[in-house]
């Protein structure tokens, strides 16, 4: 068995660049956004959650070199905002409020360049919010249904796709993640 701690750790120890540390910040959102945003469809707050998505695949962008558009930046905010105080949906609220605190400080990211939120907060912050999960978690995600031991792995995963790809393959392994996230919310009653 893989101890998710110490490669976690391992990992973190390498220094990364700041655009690295901003691309793994918004993919690890954008990763729980794929259960966030079904999850806020069906509270009717898509559009409100699509503006917070927006601002992280914005920082994606800029991570890979263009420039943060600030007007995104402001309206993802916006709409995280009023995607928190909105959602009142009981059986997956824990998650989706911690959820919600992993975009928040993934934008802080974004906005702030002296790091004072860092990829160790923001991955911890994930796997609390995997934590959670209000339901079962499908064995094709992690054999013992967990969702805070295919988070840690999705951590892993990303931060080696980055190391050994680059952008081109965060974004790919992110999408897949992503996707895992989504299936997990559609299949949550």
């Amino acid at each position: 068995m893989i101890n998710y701690t110490r490669e976690i750790g391992s990992l973190m120890d390498r220094d990364l660049d700041n655009t690295s540390e901003v691309a793994l910040a918004c993919s690890t959102g954008l990763r729980l956004g794929g259960a966030l945003y079904i999850l806020a469809e069906r509270a009717g707050l898509a559009d409100s959650y699509y503006l917070a998505d927006a601002g992280l695949r914005a920082g994606l962008r800029a991570a890979a070199g263009r420039t943060l558009n600030q007007d995104l930046l402001r309206q993802a905010w916006s709409g995280l905002d009023v995607a928190q105080r909105s959602y009142s949906a009981k059986r997956a609220a824990a998650f989706t409020q911690a959820g919600f605190a992993v975009i928040g400080r993934a934008l802080q990211m974004l906005e702030q360049s002296n790091q004072q939120h860092g990829v160790p907060e923001i991955h911890s912050l994930a796997v609390e919010a995997a934590a959670l999960w209000p339901g079962p978690v499908d064995s094709e995600m992690d054999p013992a249904g967990s969702l805070v031991t295919y988070e840690r792995a999705c951590q892993i995963h990303a931060h080696r796709a980055l190391v050994t790809g680059g952008l081109t393959k965060l974004r790919h392994v992110m999408g897949a993640q992503e996707l895992a996230y989504r299936r997990l919310a559609e299949a949550l009653a």
